[in-house]
């Protein structure tokens, strides 16, 4: 027993095969034309009135078509400019950090969604450098602390605050 077609556009052979997006919108587009000629062949349209149903329908399409494009150009911005912004704070951890700034290996070539995830992974890696230096600076505080305790005096004004290890991880 076969299964019925999703669509009742989709042949049996476009359920066992998918085509290439093109080939398959072409065909979708000759499919639906033949079907309407049958249907309008039936129905008794003229030239001119079929005509006009097929402009209306090609302009229906290249709607769809257009905002598409619209749509998939506004994505691609998006990911331009929150390439540029994670860059910029790369930028800034790094020069924070006094480390060295990796760059993406294909340059400002490459597939963008690539780039955002390098780029994003090597944040978070910027990031989790700045945890682990914060984490012993404060590990320090708690050293000197206990010293200080230990020696029967109050902390020295001089102790780092949270805050101050969060200038000194800056600088």
């Amino acid at each position: 027993m076969t299964t019925p077609p999703s669509s009742p556009m989709q042949t049996e052979f476009e359920s066992k095969q998918p085509l290439v997006t093109a080939e398959r919108l072409a065909l979708l587009s000759h499919q639906t034309s033949d079907k309407l000629h049958i249907v309008w062949d039936d129905m008794g349209l003229s030239e001119d009135e079929r005509t006009r149903q097929l402009a209306s329908l090609v302009h229906a399409v290249e709607s769809v078509f257009t905002q598409k494009v619209a749509d998939e150009l506004a994505l691609k911005e998006e990911y331009v400019s929150a390439s540029k912004s994670i860059n910029l704070e790369i930028d800034d951890l790094s020069g924070r950090l006094k480390v060295d700034r990796k760059f993406f290996p294909h340059g400002d070539a490459g597939n963008l969604m690539l780039k955002l995830t390098w780029l994003r992974d090597h944040l978070q890696e910027l990031e989790e450098l700045k945890n682990e230096r914060i984490s012993k600076l404060l590990e320090i505080q708690e050293q000197m602390t206990s010293i200080w305790n230990e020696l029967g005096e109050r902390p020295n004004v001089s102790t780092l605050s949270h805050s101050s290890l969060n200038l000194l991880i800056e600088c």
